[in-house]
């Protein structure tokens, strides 16, 4: 008797045999990655978007420092108390 080559990969890998469909991946597992997906897309869009104005390069921080010293720039630096 002969042995294919067909044969003998499924006798070195009996699970392979299986014809039950596999589990695919459940609600929360698809969720999280569309998030994850999404906040890409998001962030590389901005990033394009950014770049697009002039004066800005890739991978540098721009600081804008807040014109004037008001009640809103100072109350942005500092953490309310939690209750």
């Amino acid at each position: 008797m002969t042995t294919t080559l067909h044969q003998l990969a499924f006798a070195q890998a009996p699970h392979a045999r299986s014809t039950a469909p596999a589990a695919g991946p459940d609600a929360q597992t698809i969720a999280d990655a569309y998030i994850y997906l999404l906040g890409s897309v998001l962030v590389i869009r901005q990033e394009r978007t950014d770049l697009k104005q002039a004066g800005i390069d890739y991978n540098v921080i721009k600081y804008n420092p807040c014109p004037l010293i008001s009640a809103s720039c100072r109350d942005a630096r500092t953490v309310a108390p939690a209750d």
